[in-house]
């Protein structure tokens, strides 16, 4: 049984994360035809997920099915086959006794019957000291989507500070010292400090293929399933499952300079501790906010934000792209020779002890807001919003009529004025609805 049950193991698990009970699935397989079924404890029903609960993918939990569409979707596949049949008992009312017979065994009642004691919860919950599944504070069972770091490989070797890594870091932040202090701080908290998620993202911006990616690459190496790159149309969609369980979020080749909403939406992406999940086909839920934001983009200008912001990190890297040989041997060094995962060392023994924290010995790198720096500011300058600047050209030179100090006016009245404007080129028409 222990070899069969090994061989079945494998198939699926393969994150250093994943806690498994083989007494708890093991036990009520005496009705199942085969440990194939096992395979299916992969998924866990959440009860208060959509109006029927929901059966989600641990590993993967955007991927979610209501029961109708669990069962027809392992209906016909080994797993849902190796299930196997149960006996159930009903009244016949001709004779008045009482009669057996036998059925299939359905996916979803294999979860929620036979599984119902280690995959069955009542919700989804975040919490950095629990395990995989825990009790809150109303001994509710939650399923922990809190990715833990993973275990390094085990041929990793001795350990080597990343030179060749923290060079191209250094290069790639124009030889700023204190540009390259702040990214390492910034990875080192996303890392090792990940109960204390940061308040602001990284923006980084360049000239194509130089590099810039590889040092997001390394974080995702680094915290595996815990971080994933997602397109900027994914930050605009109504829907965003794509949050679930990620510690960082990677958003490359972001260009929104005119877009002057999107950012305001992100805000809250940063400061609020919790984050309204919306899937498709499932009532919208609240989950603890862990997830950390690091843009990439090849425009100098790639996204508009206010004078006054507080989220956002941002450097312009003025590097031209190497000779391919020198991204070839960098490339082999991260990936191929484990040099990622010295990084990871090289942030803990080096860069977490000076991290700054108060008199209480509390971490405040993560909650400071993050230093200016002069791309910032011109940042700030080429995005800011059109609809701002008339406003202030308008009031500045008193031009109009309509723009007397100290003078309401209704929004109706000023839109039409807007309007108008826009029809004598006074102000750009595809900005009516900037905010």
């Amino acid at each position: 049984m222990s070899k069969r049950w090994d061989e079945v193991l494998n198939l699926y698990v393969d994150e250093p994360w994943q806690e498994v009970n083989k007494d708890t699935l093991l036990a009520p397989l005496k009705d199942v035809a085969d440990l194939e079924a096992i395979k299916l404890s992969r998924w866990c029903y959440v009860i208060t997920m959509g109006s029927e609960g929901s059966f989600v993918v641990i590993d993967k939990l955007s991927e979610q099915m209501t029961k109708e569409q669990f069962d027809k979707s392992y209906a016909d596949t080994s797993e849902g086959k190796a299930l196997g049949s149960h006996t159930k008992r009903r009244r016949n009312r001709e004779r008045g006794t009482w009669e057996n017979y036998t059925v299939p065994i359905l996916p979803s009642e294999y979860i929620t019957d036979y599984l119902k004691e280690s995959r069955v919860v009542a919700k989804l919950g975040s919490n950095p000291s629990e395990g995989l599944f825990y009790q809150d504070e109303n001994n509710l069972k939650i399923l922990n989507i809190f990715r833990q770091n993973p275990k390094p490989p085990e041929d990793i070797g001795a350990y080597k500070k990343p030179t060749m890594f923290l060079d191209h870091v250094k290069w790639l932040l124009n030889n700023k010292e204190d540009d390259v202090d702040h990214l390492l701080k910034w990875m080192c908290n996303v890392v090792h400090r990940p109960q204390n998620r940061m308040r602001h993202g990284v923006l980084i911006s360049g000239k194509q293929g130089t590099g810039k990616t590889i040092v997001a690459n390394v974080l995702k190496t680094i915290l595996k399933s815990a971080a994933k790159s997602v397109a900027p149309s994914a930050m605009k969609g109504q829907f965003n499952s794509w949050l679930l369980d990620q510690r960082l979020v990677v958003i490359d080749e972001i260009k929104e300079s005119d877009n002057y909403s999107l950012y305001n939406s992100l805000k809250t992406n940063f400061t609020d501790d919790t984050l309204e999940i919306e899937a498709k086909y499932v009532n919208k839920y609240t989950i603890d906010n862990f997830t950390n934001y690091f843009f990439l983009s090849n425009y100098a200008f790639p996204l508009n934000i206010d004078a006054d912001d507080r989220r956002l990190w941002y450097v312009y890297s003025r590097v031209k792209k190497q000779e391919q040989s020198y991204y070839d041997e960098l490339v082999d060094y991260l990936f191929e020779q484990n040099g990622a995962w010295h990084v990871a060392e090289y942030l803990e023994k080096e860069i977490l002890p000076t991290l700054p924290v108060n008199e209480k010995g509390e971490n405040t790198f993560a909650t400071d807001p993050p230093p200016s720096t002069e791309d910032k500011k011109d940042l700030i300058k080429g995005g800011r919003n059109p609809l701002a600047r008339y406003l202030d050209d308008q009031f500045y030179l008193a031009s109009e009529d309509f723009f007397q100090p100290q003078v309401w006016f209704e929004h109706e009245e000023f839109m039409e004025h807007l309007r108008n404007a826009a029809k004598l080129d006074k102000f750009p028409n595809k900005f009516l609805n900037a905010t």
